[in-house]
């Protein structure tokens, strides 16, 4: 009941704004849930030619095209949120391995991780 509550919401926010990236992709996680492959499929690449730099539209594709069986197109969809997100864990990692280097080099191994 409520996922088609959900589908029935963004149709409606669809009716206002076709652009709206959001109400495509959680249109196609509503469709997931009722084992809706297709249309998800649909959806999400809407929201992807809309918002590409939106990771979770990917996922959905991806997730939708493995339960199609879909395995070979399903790759790409899995790395493509990882080309998006990784230049924002870079900064995090360097902060990391300077905080474990000036552990165990700066203060003889005592000193805070983070």
């Amino acid at each position: 009941m409520i996922t088609r509550l959900c589908i029935q919401s963004c149709n409606s926010v669809l009716k206002i704004d076709k652009n709206n990236y959001e109400a495509y992709f959680f249109r196609g996680l509503a469709y997931i849930y009722l084992e809706k492959y297709q249309p998800a499929i649909s959806d999400f690449e809407q929201a992807i030619r809309l918002e590409p730099n939106f990771a979770f539209s990917y996922f959905g594709r991806g997730f939708a095209r493995v339960q199609l069986q879909q395995y070979q197109q399903s790759i790409g969809d899995f790395e493509q949120p990882i080309k998006i997100v990784l230049p924002y864990l870079r900064p995090f990692s360097c902060k990391i391995l300077s905080a474990q280097t000036a552990s165990t080099c700066g203060s003889g191994g005592t000193g805070s991780m983070l």
